[in-house]
């Protein structure tokens, strides 16, 4: 009795586990899947884009960048570089 029980709850997951991968197999290999996701993303990034809170996420980054780029030696051995170029020009 016990492995007859199991028996069907394996058959009855692999009979489920069919049905969903033939949807998601027609699903994916039609065009509605493709339109979809190129609608979802474009407008996305039209939204994402044309409001302040890109500009804000851009500005972070960079403020992020710049504060750890100038609080870092690399920023002063730039400058070192630049002006010890300058010094053989002259």
């Amino acid at each position: 009795f016990f492995y007859s029980h199991i028996y069907n709850h394996t058959e009855l997951f692999f009979h489920i586990y069919n049905h969903t991968e033939l949807f998601f197999f027609t699903y994916i290999t039609t065009l509605s899947f493709f339109l979809f996701t190129y609608i979802t993303t474009l407008s996305f990034f039209f939204t994402y884009i044309t409001t302040l809170s890109f500009f804000f996420h851009i500005y972070n980054h960079t403020e992020l960048f710049l504060f750890t780029y100038i609080t870092t030696l690399s920023f002063f051995i730039h400058i070192y570089n630049h002006t010890e170029l300058f010094d053989s020009h002259i």
